[in-house]
């Protein structure tokens, strides 16, 4: 039970009062209405910083991918077929985080792309330090996916 200020004549009220003594405005009513809002906007602005950080660990994506494939792709290193599945699967990841529209699914499905690259990368052992640090980064992005999904799930 907290005191709080009537918000038409800013005399101390209850909360829990279902209206003022001095004037007989409503509080109840209006106590929990403002919660209610307070509650709706901090519930979107975890999804809205949700959805940035994962564009922002897509944009990051794409740089180790670019980054590896000018790595693999030097001119004494050889890259095999598993090593471009795990390329595309990343990319794939990349593309699918930018999809619209942004909900689960897309969330979900970039995770999975995202550990399948990993588990491709280690799998493979092409260019091995260059390939399993690149699948070790995929299976990292892929768990936050992951953990990200859980999240958005619990604000659903």
């Amino acid at each position: 039970m907290a005191i709080i200020n009537c918000p038409e004549c800013g005399k101390q009220v209850s909360d829990q009062a279902s209206s003022c003594p001095s004037c007989g405005n409503p509080i109840k009513n209006k106590v929990i209405e403002q919660n209610l809002q307070a509650m709706a906007a901090e519930k979107d602005y975890r999804k809205y910083t949700l959805r940035k950080s994962r564009k922002v660990l897509c944009i990051l994506s794409a740089i180790f991918i670019v980054g590896y494939l000018g790595i693999a792709g030097s001119p004494d290193l050889a890259i095999n077929r598993w090593e471009i599945i795990m390329v595309i699967l990343a990319v794939l990841g990349v593309i699918i985080g930018f999809a619209k529209p942004d909900n689960m699914v897309t969330v979900l499905l970039t995770g999975v792309f995202y550990a399948l690259a990993g588990i491709v990368g280690i799998l493979c052992h092409g260019n091995v330090k260059e390939t399993n640090a690149m699948a070790i980064i995929m299976i990292g992005f892929g768990i936050v996916f992951f953990i990200s999904y859980w999240r958005m799930k619990a604000y659903e």
